[in-house]
């Protein structure tokens, strides 16, 4: 079924879906307490929709990745269409 002499790597498309997936998802980092206190909405073991305390360099990541994603999308969605089509038509990034 596969020949032993090629390197088996997971799908690239799966891998860009799940990198697109991460990139739409914003946290919100909510603020109490005069700015002591940091949360942002997670779930817990069952699914559930609490809000989690953080550290201060956890809510100060979150918001510098935040900002990250913004200029990301800026990037026109059909680029990111051809980038897609190019990997799924093209024979040679198929076999990596």
């Amino acid at each position: 079924m596969f020949d032993d002499d090629k390197i088996k790597l997971q799908c690239a498309a799966h891998k860009l879906n799940f990198c697109a997936n991460d990139l739409f998802n914003f946290k919100k980092v909510k603020r109490k307490n005069n700015n002591e206190k940091f949360y942002i909405r997670d779930y817990d073991k069952n699914g559930k929709s609490k809000d989690k305390e953080i550290t201060k360099d956890e809510a100060e990541r979150i918001e510098f990745l935040n900002k990250i994603k913004e200029n990301v999308l800026k990037v026109p969605l059909n680029k990111c269409k051809k980038l897609v089509l190019t990997i799924r038509h093209s024979e040679s990034l198929k076999d990596c």
